[in-house]
């Protein structure tokens, strides 16, 4: 018995980092994810000249009721942010809680992206869960065909735009009271580490194929 634990102890000592201990869910949620941001692409659902100001992306592919509480929805996805080359970095998991109700009013699936004009919102979360419209400024994010001149205003002054999708179809969200936290757990299970600080400077665990893929497509679409 003891020969096998001392085996199992070796194996794992000289196992690949990040890869051996992601579970399905997690790299299916990254391939979600990918798909998403392809999407946002494809359908230039966010204007170019907001894509150009972001310094982080919080994408949440899919809002749920968080549990019994019927006047609350949450959902999990991932951060990205924009490195000093103006590459993105590995993403990490997140999730967003206290989204509005309203947010989604029946079984439909709904998706919500929070786009970070400046460095400090988008490392904001390092030091802890970010409470939007408190730790971070924010306003409903502009679509192509908005004409609305006081959103105009309130989102140039805002440090985080907020986006919605509901049946393929994107609007502004206004998320103050939402809260944004880091899922330990689940980048330790890609990275082997849940350090924001080393994953985002790729001195973590290798990311997955899944997770390399998402960045790539970062770096094709959002240069």
């Amino acid at each position: 018995m003891l020969r096998l634990l001392l085996l199992a102890a070796m194996l794992a000592a000289f196992a690949p980092a990040g890869i051996i201990s992601a579970t399905p869910r997690d790299l299916a949620k990254l391939e979600h994810v990918n798909e998403m941001l392809e999407s946002i692409h494809a359908r230039d659902a966010i204007p170019h000249s907001v894509i150009e100001q972001a310094e982080g992306v919080v994408l949440i592919t899919n809002v749920v009721k968080a549990g019994f509480v019927a006047s609350s929805r949450q959902g999990v996805g991932t951060l990205s942010v924009r490195l000093v080359d103006g590459s993105w970095s590995n993403p990490l998991f997140v999730q967003l809680e206290n989204i509005p109700v309203d947010v989604v009013a029946g079984p439909q699936e709904a998706a919500v992206v929070l786009i970070f004009r400046t460095e400090r919102s988008a490392l904001s979360i390092i030091d802890g869960p970010v409470v939007v419209g408190f730790d971070v400024s924010s306003a409903p994010g502009l679509v192509a065909d908005a004409g609305d001149v006081d959103n105009k205003l309130s989102f140039s002054r805002a440090e985080v735009g907020v986006y919605l999708r509901v049946r393929e179809k994107w609007s502004g969200l206004d998320l103050e009271g939402a809260v944004l936290r880091l899922l330990s757990d689940r980048n330790r299970s890609i990275y082997d580490d849940d350090s924001a600080r080393r994953i985002f400077a790729d001195r973590a665990g290798e990311p997955p194929p899944e997770a390399q893929a998402l960045r790539a497509t970062f770096g094709r679409h959002w240069p």
